[in-house]
């Protein structure tokens, strides 16, 4: 019947999929995955990889795990660690707009969703700060965080800008 086919595939796919994000969270550590794909997850059009390097640079709980057995000179999360988890994605994210990266299928994001949701507001908040250019000068400076101006170019909303979309 079909009440019996969906209980009997019901969870499938959401398992293998569960199982490939708490695989990854075992390999590459918790705090940071769970940071990593909320990111990619809550973001509204993916993230680029110096994007995801900086949000990740800016949460300090994951850099306090990154970093529990070194003191680096930079507070920054170093651009291999992203790359490693990047790579272990293979055929679960491509690549939009700009570069950006996004869920490779519906079901993937929509799995994430639920999955992280307890870190939503924390990635939410982050990236306000963050993609809204509100990132402390000290900070910035410290943790070599790109800025994120309004315009790419000419001041902010006159006829020769060129409005800064993400």
């Amino acid at each position: 019947s079909q009440v019996d086919a969906n209980i009997s595939l019901g969870g499938g796919v959401i398992a293998l999929i569960e199982q490939m994000y708490a695989s990854l969270e075992r390999q590459y550590g918790k705090e940071l995955v769970r940071a990593a794909l909320a990111f990619l997850t809550f973001s509204v059009k993916g993230v680029t990889d110096i994007e995801m390097e900086d949000l990740l640079s800016l949460y300090d709980a994951v850099l306090d795990k990154v970093f529990q057995y070194v003191q680096p000179n930079v507070r920054r999360l170093p651009s291999h660690v992203w790359q490693r988890i990047k790579s272990a994605m293979d055929g679960l994210i491509t690549e939009g707009e700009h570069g950006c990266i996004l869920w490779f299928h519906r079901q993937l994001r929509e799995t994430a969703e639920r999955r992280f949701a307890s870190e939503k507001e924390m990635v939410h908040n982050i990236m306000a700060t963050y993609f809204g250019n509100l990132v402390e000068d000290n900070v910035r400076v410290e943790r070599k965080i790109a800025e994120q101006h309004w315009t790419h170019q000419g001041h902010p909303f006159d006829q020769a800008s060129v409005v800064n979309a993400r």
